[in-house]
């Protein structure tokens, strides 16, 4: 089942046996493969990438052929800017998120300092791009952060945001820090971004 967006491609196959997918593997890519030569395209063999999707206990680096090279499947790929790992779980997006916002969180508390500074508005337009970031794909791995130690990373950096958007101590709480502060828990927008996705389709 492949699937393109500008210059990436992704193939999905489902297979009970190694054997079964390395044969299924060969067939897409041939495929796959004279469909571009025949628009004078070429695959980058050396960018191609592959993760197994399950959740048995098999070997993560395991040999796959493909136009008669050797590539080693990964723990995980990213694809469309969402960490896809094998067992599905999106815990190495939300993680990787989540110190990506927090690294925004700390450069904007530089400039947020809790007397003075910016304007109330000014810092809600700020703390809503560490937001956007964390929620980046939420209508795909949204559900994973009913798991209390997906929503703990993400839930940190909400909280350190809404501090300095209500310039409030470190001693208030996170649900007291988001009342003051207006904002929504990552937790409920994610979700409502997965509801509203679903409803679409």
């Amino acid at each position: 089942m492949p699937e393109g967006y500008a210059d990436d491609l992704v193939v999905v196959i489902r297979a009970q046996r190694m054997e079964h997918l390395q044969f299924k593997l060969n067939q897409a890519m041939r495929r796959v493969m004279e469909w571009m030569e025949a628009h004078t395209l070429s695959l980058a063999i050396q960018k191609t990438e592959f993760v197994l999707l399950t959740t048995a206990q098999i070997e993560r680096s395991t040999p796959m052929n493909v136009d008669g090279q050797e590539i080693i499947t990964s723990p995980a790929i990213r694809y469309l800017g969402v960490m896809l790992d094998r067992k599905l779980s999106f815990w190495r997006h939300i993680s990787g998120a989540a110190d990506k916002a927090a690294d925004i969180v700390n450069e904007l508390s530089r400039l947020m300092a809790n007397l003075g500074g910016l304007s109330p508005a000014k810092r809600k337009l700020l703390m809503r791009s560490a937001e956007a970031i964390m929620l980046y794909g939420a209508e795909v791995w949204g559900d994973s952060l009913r798991y209390q130690k997906y929503r703990a990373s993400m839930e940190a950096v909400q909280r350190r945001g809404a501090l300095r958007l209500c310039s409030a101590f470190r001693t208030v709480s996170g649900p007291a820090s988001q009342v003051i502060a207006g904002t929504i828990p990552i937790y409920h927008q994610a979700l409502e971004r997965k509801r509203i996705r679903m409803k679409k389709d």
